[in-house]
């Protein structure tokens, strides 16, 4: 699903990605999005953050990918651009929100 993005806009995502990344290890746990996500205003908890990285974790590592992070990027896009009333269901969710002010701080 990732291919929804430009060589541009793949390098700013693992910008994004590599801030994410706090230990540089290649990917980003519960703990690593939690702070993140604090750092751009979106109060939650480690319990949420696991859902999240869950939804997108196509090889059970329980922390997010680069791939992966593109893929779940990729559906705030998607969904936001093309599908009206499925974005009205998926903005109530914390995937939405977190996604969506990741994109408004660092992409746009």
């Amino acid at each position: 699903m990732s291919e929804v993005f430009s060589k541009d806009q793949v390098d700013k995502f693992k910008v994004i990605f590599d801030q994410f990344d706090q230990n540089g290890d290649g990917d980003i746990s519960a703990k690593e999005l939690k702070g993140a996500l604090k750092m751009l205003g979106q109060k939650t908890d480690t319990k949420s953050c696991k859902k999240m990285i869950k939804a997108y974790d196509k090889n059970n590592t329980k922390r997010m990918e680069f791939r992966e992070f593109l893929d779940m990027m990729a559906n705030v896009f998607q969904y936001h651009l093309s599908h009206p009333e499925v974005r009205m269901a998926f903005e109530n969710t914390r995937i939405y929100a977190a996604s969506k002010r990741i994109m408004l701080h660092y992409v746009t």
